[in-house]
């Protein structure tokens, strides 16, 4: 790459400008964490690709600066005693999930921040979700809005196909002689009363073993398990039943299938379906927080243009420096999904914590 010229102008508002230095900067950090999460050689192979990035980077740096102005207007806080809090918990989940403050720290400088930055980005961000609930506070939400919603998404998202949660206990492969005689003799245990988790730690051959042989909750229609597989599975009605040895192109298993549903089970607005968190949330919530945020996204967006108009922007993205001319290299078909990292967005939704985004 060559050295660009960071003193060009990009846009104008109201008195201040933005220049391809800052577009430039925040377009490194961007690639300084593709690069701790994709490694450098398939990012530096993509560099090309990944520029046309700097025209939402542009367009991010005008909306941040219209949402500061209206903030300033609305004496929003910078530091509110509430975005501290945010911050020092987001801070201290993020050290858990990491397993120490270094492994954070490592963290945040893979993500391209310092501790510095990443607070006055996080603080930004539960800035601007401030200002977002501000301006849309008067949104409301009806009850014929949310019966109407419900309609349109009750067949995809509120109905449950019939299906099962699946667990199975692994004896090998098809050629695997020993694999038969094994679940005979476990079968006669479970006959006998043993519990199934307990054979599955101690025969089971595969992954789920360890997890008392869960496979997880499938609709019998699922193509994600073997056909024949499926086809065992559904013989099994009953809620806990458990069947005996089969074999299927996969090998010897024996098969246990719990919450069973035999028809299609529709969940009405009164009704609860699993959270987050292992909480349970009404369906007319789901529907009715849904329609709320559509409402506060497509606000913002007007008011954004309306502002756009107030504060005179001008923006010129085709002087954006586009200075890398890297041919990719042989073989690199996977460019890193070039979205900009989430920080950077003024969101209606809590402030992402960028810290957790990197895990492997």
């Amino acid at each position: 790459t060559m050295a660009i010229d960071r003193t060009i102008i990009l846009a104008e508002l109201s008195g201040m400008t933005i220049t391809s230095g800052q577009v430039e900067a925040e377009f490194e950090r961007m690639l300084d964490a593709f690069r701790s999460q994709y490694g450098a050689d398939l990012v530096n192979s993509s560099l090309a690709t990944l520029q046309e990035q700097k025209s939402s980077i542009l367009d991010q740096l005008i909306r941040n600066e219209l949402f500061n102005k209206k903030a300033d207007e609305l004496n929003i806080l910078k530091e509110s005693p509430e975005a501290l809090a945010e911050y020092d918990k987001i801070v201290a989940t993020n050290i858990t999930q990491y397993g120490g403050q270094a492994q954070f720290d490592a963290a945040i400088i893979a993500a391209g921040y310092t501790n510095e930055t990443y607070k006055a980005e996080i603080l930004k961000a539960y800035r601007y979700k401030a200002l977002g609930e501000e301006l849309t506070k008067d949104i409301t939400v009806s009850d014929a809005e949310i019966q109407a919603k419900y309609e349109e998404l009750k067949t995809t998202q509120f109905t449950q196909a019939p299906g099962a949660t699946i667990s199975h206990i692994f004896f090998g492969e098809p050629t695997d002689t020993a694999a038969e005689a094994k679940a005979n003799e476990a079968k006669k245990k479970l006959d006998e009363g043993a519990k199934f988790e307990d054979i599955a730690l101690e025969y089971g051959k595969d992954a789920s073993s360890a997890q008392g042989g869960l496979l997880g909750s499938y609709p019998y229609d699922t193509t994600e398990l073997g056909p024949d597989f499926m086809a065992e599975v559904i013989k099994l009605k009953k809620e806990g039943e458990i069947s005996v040895p089969v074999k299927t192109s996969f090998g010897w298993h024996i098969i246990k299938v719990t919450n069973v549903v035999s028809e299609p089970k529709l969940y009405g607005l009164t009704d609860k379906v699993p959270g987050e968190n292992n909480t349970e949330v009404l369906v007319s919530s789901l529907v009715s927080d849904g329609i709320k945020v559509e409402k506060q996204n497509a606000k913002i967006t007007e008011l954004i243009a309306t502002w756009e108009k107030e504060y005179n922007v001008k923006k010129y993205p085709e002087k954006i420096p586009m200075n890398v001319k890297v041919e990719p290299t042989e073989g690199s078909t996977t460019t890193p999904s070039a979205t900009t990292p989430s920080t950077t967005t003024p969101s209606t939704t809590t402030p992402s914590t960028t810290g957790a985004a990197t895990k492997p």
